[in-house]
C-alpha cells in the first residue's frame, strides 16, 4: 500500500508500472534512491567483470549487450521522472 501523496492523489498516471521510480522514492526519500541506484550501479560492474572475464568474444558481447540495455533502460526511467520542466 502506497502512503505518498503524488500516488493516492492521482498526480502519477500510471504509478505501478511506468513511474514506478517515482512512487519508489517518494515512498523511500533519498536513502532508499541512493540505495536503488547503488545496487543497480553494482549489478552493471557484476557484468562487466563478467565481460572482462569472459572466455570468448561471444560472451564479453553478450554481457556488454545485456548490460548497456540494463543501462539504457534505467537511464532513460529515472531521466524520465527525474527531469524538470524547462
Amino acid at each position: 500500500m502506497t502512503r505518498g501523496f503524488q500516488t493516492q492523489l492521482r498526480f502519477l498516471p500510471v504509478p505501478h508500472t511506468d513511474f514506478i521510480f517515482s512512487a519508489f522514492s517518494e515512498e523511500h526519500g533519498f536513502v532508499g534512491v541512493v540505495v536503488a541506484l547503488g545496487l543497480y550501479f553494482l549489478l552493471l560492474m557484476q557484468i562487466v567483470h563478467n565481460a572482462q572475464t569472459a572466455p570468448d568474444r561471444a560472451g564479453m558481447y553478450i554481457c556488454m549487450g545485456v548490460g548497456a540495455v540494463l543501462l539504457f533502460h534505467l537511464l532513460v526511467n529515472v531521466g524520465m521522472v527525474v527531469a524538470g520542466y524547462p
